[in-house]
């Protein structure tokens, strides 16, 4: 059987979530400064 989106809809819950993660192999004081540049965090 393929469910379909409206199947989706109610089995949808709001306490599920989704969590992502992405570990980075550098210095926290670069990673920071990464965030905060707008140029720097467009070549992430």
């Amino acid at each position: 059987m393929t469910m379909t989106f409206e199947d989706l809809l109610e089995t949808w819950s709001m306490d599920r979530e989704i969590v992502l993660v992405k570990v980075l192999n550098h210095p926290r004081a670069r990673v920071f400064a990464a965030w905060m540049d707008p140029a720097a965090l467009s070549q992430w």
